[in-house]
């Protein structure tokens, strides 16, 4: 049998490497998002972790992620407004060059990952009809 920790409830052996080498990585970078905000967040989900080095792998993995998001997004953005530059009734295909985020765009990328998002009213414009 294979054995997968030591008695102190840390991994041993290969697994143990990666572990001690992510760590290792991982001080070597500031993340974004404060440590702060990460013990904040993960206090309310009902984690309380008192390593500041998992705080700070926690934090580059939500930063990666963003990250990821953001990226995906941008591309939509670039992509949706390629579109809409080629449709045949485009009043003028070279005037909106400047790209624009729009819900859409963020929502599509976030479904991607697996996120849902509750768009509040304020921010869908004004309602039909109004």
């Amino acid at each position: 049998a294979k054995r997968m920790a030591s008695g102190d409830g840390a991994p041993s052996g290969a697994q143990g490497a990666q572990v001690r080498d992510l760590v290792r990585e991982a001080r070597n970078y500031e993340p974004l998002i404060p440590a702060a905000v990460v013990n904040h967040h993960l206090r309310k989900a009902g984690c309380i972790m008192s390593d500041p080095d998992l705080v700070r792998i926690v934090a580059l993995a939500a930063q990666k992620l963003t990250c990821e998001i953001v990226r995906d997004a941008r591309a939509r953005t670039y992509g949706r407004q390629r579109e809409e530059r080629q449709q045949p009734d485009a009043i003028d295909p070279s005037a909106n060059k400047k790209p624009k985020l729009v819900t859409k765009d963020l929502e599509g990328s976030l479904a991607k990952f697996g996120i849902t998002s509750d768009v509040p009213p304020c921010l869908t414009g004004p309602s039909e009809g109004a």
